[in-house]
């Protein structure tokens, strides 16, 4: 049996839009997060010999996270447990949610690599569709997918990476992705919603919590130096 199509009220639209944002958000918060314990260990994984396997575990749990939410991000596909970028952009189109603010709203669409030159003025939700990073590679998006795809195939990201350039993104690649996705969040508060929303800074609340795993890692050379001597 097919599932039964929710009716969402105008009342509610907006708030499970927020919802969706929130959500988009946290998942670009983990791809920071991943990145950052992926490189912390490294930092580490020479001095530290003894982790060295348990380092390495985390490391391949970090780049799999990532592979995964950075996918999630882009994806088209239609399960309703992932929250995406085409999921917002349909949800908005799908309940007519009105734009509030139609100045920021096109200034921001601009900002994302959207052409707003011929559209009309009243019109601003007519190139929704078009709203994809095109600041990469034209392929950018099938990238992210393969990247998700060499983990299921069992590969290591970092060598896939680094071997076979044009084969996944690359590490800025990513890092740009990311901040177009926080990008895309922004744009779509300024447009739809009346009160103004700054949207936190994920790349600090990532370094906060590396901070602590890099804390925790010192503790660990000093220890591992001490019962060297």
């Amino acid at each position: 049996m097919g599932k039964k199509t929710v009716e969402v009220s105008p009342e509610n639209s907006l708030s499970i839009l927020d919802e969706m944002l929130i959500k988009l958000q946290k998942t670009v918060f983990f791809c920071r997060s991943a990145i950052g314990v992926y490189e912390s260990l490294a930092e580490q994984f020479k001095t530290l010999k003894t982790y060295s396997r348990a380092f390495g575990l985390l490391q391949r749990q970090a780049q799999i996270s990532l592979a995964l939410d950075i996918f999630n991000i882009f994806d088209k596909s239609k399960h309703d447990e992932i929250v995406s970028i085409p999921h917002v952009i349909s949800f908005i189109s799908k309940n007519n949610i009105e734009l509030k603010h139609e100045a920021p709203w096109l200034k921001g669409l601009k900002s994302l690599g959207v052409d707003t030159s011929k559209i009309k003025k009243g019109n601003g939700l007519e190139q929704l569709s078009l709203i994809r990073p095109n600041f990469i590679k034209d392929d950018a998006l099938q990238l992210v997918e393969n990247l998700r795809n060499s983990f299921i195939a069992h590969q290591s990201l970092f060598a896939v990476v680094d071997g076979h350039r044009g084969v996944v993104p690359t590490f800025i690649e990513i890092e740009r992705l990311l901040n177009w996705a926080e990008a895309f969040i922004q744009v779509v508060y300024d447009g739809f919603f009346l009160e103004s929303h700054a949207i936190a800074d994920t790349k600090e609340h990532a370094k906060f919590h590396i901070e602590n795993l890099e804390l925790m890692l010192q503790d660990l050379v000093r220890a591992n130096s001490i019962t060297e001597k």
